[in-house]
């Protein structure tokens, strides 16, 4: 059980310093480990941990796989907490595979659901559960349309990360926030809350989350028609994404990164 315990504890520190490939052997060993001790909770813990790994890998449907399996324990043995974390684990992996609707209901019940109180101050990957399902239903609106309900959402994300002070909170909200903005031709706000994730990241050197604040940035800096600058940051965000196997969204990296270039009238 302890052997456990300290790989699950390394979570923070590793996910700081980017190593995610190390954290998926280590959750692994657990694994093996908390399936011969018949141990149900450590269990549902580290499949909840192990589809977040999945999701920043780009291994989508291992990740719902492995989230499902997390839910049904937690569900089974009472657990309010890894049931939220798993319920929002499992609208991470739908929305990168496209299923967007699913993806705002699954982070609906973690924002307005009977464990609400709880989401507050679950530690999902780096912030709490509710600050990253707000974040990520706005996103999820965003791409079906409904900028209106996207911004709303994404304010609710902002407002507890700016009362928390916690830089790798607003980095994430200030990004996420920008999205919506961006899309509905919002671009002076929008870019200005891109350059504030960007100085949040580089400043207290959070690298998990630098990659998505280079790259929004990059793509905000395109619409306004500096696309010479935005590919600079856009392929910086590639590049730190592809070193450091953080694959999650990857492939829009690339799409923005195009789309400076030819915005750049660099055609090759």
């Amino acid at each position: 059980g302890r052997a456990i315990d300290v790989r699950l504890d390394l979570h923070v520190p590793l996910v700081v310093l980017g190593q995610i490939a190390r954290l998926v052997t280590l959750h692994e060993e657990s694994e093996r480990l908390a399936r011969d001790l018949g141990d149900s909770p450590r269990l549902a813990r580290l499949l909840y941990r192990m589809s977040q790994y999945a999701w920043i890998e780009g291994r989508y449907k291992d990740g719902l796989e492995r989230a499902g399996q997390a839910l049904e324990i937690a569900t089974r043995i009472g657990d309010a907490e890894v049931r939220v974390l798993a319920t929002y684990a499992l609208g991470l992996n739908q929305c990168l595979l496209g299923a967007h609707r699913e993806a705002i209901a699954l982070f609906e019940r973690v924002l307005d659901g009977p464990d609400t109180h709880i989401a507050r101050r679950a530690l999902a990957l780096t912030v709490p559960a509710y600050i990253g399902a707000a974040c990520w239903r706005g996103y999820a609106l965003t791409l079906i349309g409904e900028i209106g309900p996207a911004l709303e959402t994404t304010d609710r994300a902002a407002q507890p990360a700016d009362e928390s002070d916690h830089p790798q909170a607003q980095a994430i909200a200030y990004t996420m926030r920008a999205i919506p903005m961006l899309f509905q031709g919002r671009t002076d706000t929008g870019l200005a809350l891109c350059e504030r994730a960007l100085a949040l990241c580089e400043s207290k050197a959070l690298l998990i989350w630098l990659p998505a604040a280079l790259g929004t940035l990059g793509w905000a800096l395109t619409l306004v028609g500096r696309g010479t600058e935005g590919a600079v940051h856009l392929e910086r965000a590639t590049s730190a994404m592809e070193a450091t196997g953080v694959h999650g969204n990857l492939a829009h990296m690339y799409i923005w990164w195009a789309d400076a270039l030819l915005g750049a009238g660099r055609l090759d």
